[in-house]
């Protein structure tokens, strides 16, 4: 495969205020009296695939389905580690992306690609491939130990990041400078990450990539620990030695009864009236953080502002959703 086939499709990111933290289970509020060690210097899995059947590509040479081809990559690694290998079909992949992306077959103008946030609650509600998974909650991708506590304990993480030009020509994905290292220059990818070391290793394109932990504080958008029972009930994902291994089981489902607790709260809509006075305030405050966002370049940063800019236009507008 030549690097001009390899697609794209990560829409920009969209950040739910309802969605969980997983520092919360890990230092914050739902946090156990036994703590965790730190992450071990090297975790991984991903062996029983790469030294096996390999990583398809799941049409991603093709399409820009790479949000539902990373959900793929995940189902094909819990299940090869529950001793239950699944690999979706080509099909199963394209059935989704069609259901999230709203592309439709032969009209190269419908694939633009899917919101990572859509992909996982499709993937929840109606499943991929015939896989659900039980809920996600969200990793910050600043915290380098956090990123590698959730692939200790759940196997993987979901991980969006804003790809420079830089990426393009190479297997080894390092921050670079310039107008070809700008986040989002050369576009929004999905990806899986799967093992790590002093690096980080990622499955694209039916391929392990290798990149920096600078390279994904600097270009990681969103990133997500996701549920799954294969993974968590897989006695080879999540493993601690004994004296730790209660705890982080502990942690798991205490994750788990939140975060599917969460997710199945329906949204309510709240009128909000807004005095002539608190209007000008609130278009003044959207005016001055919308020409603010042209001098960010951290893209979880600017990912964060355009929420409450979001927010500030639904006040604006009188209609503010909650749970």
């Amino acid at each position: 495969m030549t690097k001009q086939n390899r697609k794209l499709g990560k829409q920009p990111a969209r950040h739910d205020p309802r969605t969980l933290n997983l520092a919360k289970y890990l230092v914050g509020d739902f946090r156990l009296s036994e703590a965790l060690p730190p992450p071990p210097a090297h975790c991984s899995y991903q062996e029983k695939i790469t030294n096996g059947p390999g990583w398809p590509m799941m049409l991603n040479d093709e399409l820009g389905d790479c949000t539902v081809a990373c959900a793929g990559h995940m189902i094909q690694q819990w299940t090869a580690y529950a001793g239950k290998s699944f690999v979706p079909s080509d099909d199963e992949i394209l059935s989704a992306y069609e259901a999230v992306g709203g592309y439709v077959p032969g009209n190269p103008d419908t694939d633009n690609g899917a919101v990572i946030l859509d992909v996982l609650n499709f993937w929840r509600k109606t499943g991929i491939g015939g896989h659900k998974i039980l809920a996600y909650v969200q990793v910050n991708p600043l915290l380098e130990d956090e990123v590698k506590t959730a692939l200790q304990l759940f196997g993987n993480v979901y991980l969006g990041v804003q790809l420079p030009v830089s990426a393009q020509t190479t297997d080894y994905w390092a921050a670079a400078s310039g107008p070809d290292g700008q986040p989002g220059s050369w576009g929004g990818h999905a990806i899986p990450l799967v093992d790590y070391d002093k690096e980080y290793y990622v499955i694209t394109w039916g391929e392990r990539l290798m990149m920096t932990p600078t390279f994904l504080k600097n270009y990681c958008d969103e990133a997500y620990a996701v549920l799954s029972q294969i993974g968590l009930t897989s006695g080879s994902i999540g493993a601690l030695p004994d004296s730790t291994c209660h705890s982080c089981r502990r942690i798991c489902n205490s994750l788990l009864d939140n975060a599917v607790d969460h997710t199945t709260e329906r949204r309510t809509s709240v009128m909000i009236t807004v005095s002539w006075w608190e209007s000008f305030i609130l278009q003044a405050a959207v005016s001055f953080l919308t020409a603010l966002q042209t001098k960010i370049t951290n893209p979880t940063e600017l990912a964060g502002l355009q929420a409450v800019i979001v927010f500030l236009q639904k006040l604006l507008s009188g209609n503010v959703s909650t749970v």
